[in-house]
């Protein structure tokens, strides 16, 4: 849970301490306040990307050459410290220790949903699915390692599917593709 977050030099927040108490938070405000960029940047201290943009040193306020975020939650403390200057550089801390973006992960989850993701409603089940795997990956590091070696499976054995269609003697490996397949779907 999320007690406080400081942000400094970040879009038009160039210093901002916010505390949160317990339960639901809301952000009333005028347009152009700083509501989304204050929310952009939790979800950046989540997930270390924007849901609004692909680059980090694009977030740094136009007067300044960093931008620093420093959440205080329940069990832990993340910093993440974005520079242009000297050096583009992003750093990450972990209760006080510089860490990778791996290991970095996990400790604060967040989920975003957006008026752009009314397509969840009304789109395709593969979209539904990508949002779930997506949302499934930041609470699970195992997850994300079992989705990719599904999707390896599922490639390989597309190409060997391709492959029987020319030698008809490849279609006894398809058993062995299909049982590492179902092992992985079974574990996700």
């Amino acid at each position: 849970m999320l007690k406080s977050l400081h942000i400094q030099g970040f879009r038009n927040l160039s210093s901002t301490e916010i505390s949160f108490s317990d339960g639901v938070s809301v952000f009333l405000g005028n347009n152009a306040q700083g509501k989304t960029n204050l929310l952009e940047a939790i979800y950046v201290l989540s997930t270390v990307k924007s849901f609004r943009n692909n680059n980090l040193y694009e977030l740094i306020n136009h007067q300044a050459v960093d931008f620093h975020l420093v959440a205080h939650l329940a069990t832990d403390q993340l910093e993440l410290h974005c520079a242009h200057h000297p050096r583009k550089q992003i750093k990450l801390v972990c209760n006080h220790h510089q860490t990778n973006f791996y290991n970095f992960l996990g400790h604060f989850t967040s989920v975003l949903f957006t008026p752009a993701d009314t397509y969840l409603l009304s789109g395709a089940p593969k979209l539904r699915r990508n949002y779930i795997d997506q949302i499934l990956i930041k609470i699970s590091k195992s997850y994300s390692v079992l989705l990719n070696q599904y999707h390896k499976i599922i490639q390989q054995r597309n190409k060997l599917l391709k492959q029987i269609l020319k030698n008809s003697y490849l279609r006894e490996q398809l058993p062995i593709w299909d049982q590492k397949l179902y092992d992985l779907a079974m574990q996700i």
